[in-house]
């Protein structure tokens, strides 16, 4: 047990050791898992096409989903363009959905043009393409699921078609923002969080390196689970006044955290919001703050004192 030196108030830390698998992992509950072995069963049992390298699953009478990548055995840089329809047995059908993991761990991936036909991007689709340097959303696309996109770690250029209903990257902010309730859903090591919004999601920059700081501007509301997660190279980060909540293991894994404010407007800090960083020296709690996980500084070797 640490005691932490506060002035006139004291707090004790205990201090943990926990890998980050076991912080996901956590984070995976029974019931995802089934739904997750559902999905793919159900996949499984459907009809799928290949074309140039690139797997399709049928997913209605005229449409289809990209479920996976066929990456070649070479380090040769690759572009991806997905057709915006392709033909089986005769029949057309439309290409309307990135399936799961469709592009997962393509390494060698620097390009992916997607197609106008496209409406859906779901979770895990396109993650840890670590050459992928740019991402367009198309003007059709109306669903992005939570994790849709990350962990890419070359990614320094997002756009969103300037027609698109339901998305946009306003003021060039090289990000994925969702109009319906200013939701930030995906960020790169270029963005620039605009000021009119409300919320970063859940994983939005998740293992985003090359970030060294970020200013959360005055009127965002919470700070998504695990929304600045593994963000290594990240020092310094301001967080304006009118936040209230930070989610859980907003920050964890930031081992070159030195520096950040809480200001008086927070409530709520959620579970591991500050796990493992190890550069962190100090910390102010305000007197707003109501709720407190756990574990909220557990492995955090350098934490000196935590003042109330």
């Amino acid at each position: 047990m640490n005691q932490m030196n506060t002035g006139k108030n004291s707090i004790s830390l205990m201090t943990y050791n926990f890998s980050a698998k076991r912080v996901v992992s956590k984070a995976i509950s029974l019931k995802n898992i089934l739904l997750i072995a559902s999905l793919f069963c159900s996949l499984c049992n459907a009809k799928r096409i290949t074309r140039e390298d690139i797997n399709y699953v049928i997913t209605s009478d005229s449409t289809v989903g990209v479920l996976s990548y066929r990456q070649k055995d070479d380090s040769r840089k690759t572009i991806i363009e997905i057709p915006d329809f392709i033909k089986y047995h005769g029949k057309k059908y439309s290409v309307t959905s990135l399936e799961p993991f469709a592009f997962y761990n393509c390494p060698y991936m620097e390009a992916l043009i997607l197609p106008e036909s496209l409406n859906t991007i779901k979770k895990q689709s396109v993650m840890m393409c670590n050459s992928l340097g740019s991402v367009s959303i198309p003007c059709n696309v109306r669903q992005i699921d939570i994790g849709a996109i990350g962990r890419n770690h070359s990614l320094s250029n997002i756009t969103v078609h300037e027609h698109n209903p339901y998305y946009d990257s306003r003021d060039n902010c090289n990000a994925i923002i969702r109009k319906s309730d200013n939701t930030l859903m995906v960020g790169c090591i270029n963005t620039v969080i605009p000021e009119d919004i409300s919320y970063i999601a859940d994983q939005s920059f998740l293992e985003c390196e090359g970030i060294s700081s970020v200013t959360i501007p005055v009127g965002i509301k919470r700070i998504g689970d695990y929304a600045f997660y593994g963000c290594v190279d990240l020092e310094t980060v301001i967080l304006q006044d009118g936040i209230k909540e930070i989610g859980q293991a907003s920050f964890g894994e930031c081992h070159n955290l030195y520096s950040i404010n809480i200001p008086e407007s927070i409530v709520y800090i959620h579970d591991r919001a500050f796990y493992n960083c190890n550069s962190l020296k100090q910390i102010t709690i305000p007197g707003s703050v109501i709720e407190i996980g756990t574990e909220v500084f557990s492995g955090d070797t350098s934490l000196q004192s935590i003042r109330l």
